[in-house]
């Protein structure tokens, strides 16, 4: 079922708008859960709190792009989640890594006066990925969205690891040049 229709679905409250979510973006939503969570139970957990999520939030939201909606709401839902188990002490290596590799770009400040700034650092980001071959913001969205291995990104995109580890590092710093020329304080 296409995007437009599930969101009608959710639109208009018909219960089968979770199934055919379920149908269309499950595979995806897991894997997406899993790669930041590293635990199937956790991840279950997280992707039907996600479709909860989104059946509160759809009306009044109607996102033109519901895997995308789905997926950030997916994403964030396991972040959180992740925040809870690191309180009690389990990690995810995987998770821990991206975290760290973006960290010299992200401060983690969480102070309500810099919610304009973190709006306008997501806009930046964003536009940034939009000057990127599509290849290389694959290899970017996949590790830093997706919580994608190195190893997996290398085999999806058929290089070696060594060479994903060297793109994202060129693509870092291509960011963090882009955001200093635009006064982002990194």
């Amino acid at each position: 079922m296409q995007d437009g229709k599930i969101t009608e679905l959710f639109l208009s409250r018909d219960p089968s708008a979770l199934l055919e979510a379920q149908k269309a973006y499950g595979r995806y939503c897991m894997k997406l859960a899993m790669n930041v969570l590293g635990n199937k139970e956790d991840a279950e957990e997280c992707v039907n709190d996600a479709l909860y999520k989104v059946w509160n939030a759809i009306p009044p939201a109607s996102p033109m792009h519901f895997g995308a909606f789905l997926a950030r709401v997916t994403r964030n839902t396991a972040l959180d989640r992740r925040k809870h188990n690191a309180s009690y002490k389990r990690k995810l290596p995987e998770a821990d890594a991206v975290l760290s590799e973006l960290s010299e770009l992200v401060s983690g400040r969480e102070d309500p006066e810099e919610a304009a700034m973190e709006r306008d650092l997501r806009e930046a980001i964003s536009a940034f990925l939009m000057t990127l071959p599509e290849r290389k913001r694959r290899i970017f969205i996949a590790r830093y969205f997706r919580y994608e291995s190195i190893v997996r990104i290398a085999k999806e995109n058929a290089v070696s690891p060594g060479s994903v580890k060297t793109e994202l590092f060129r693509i870092r710093t291509d960011l963090k040049n882009y955001l200093t020329e635009r006064s982002f304080i990194i």
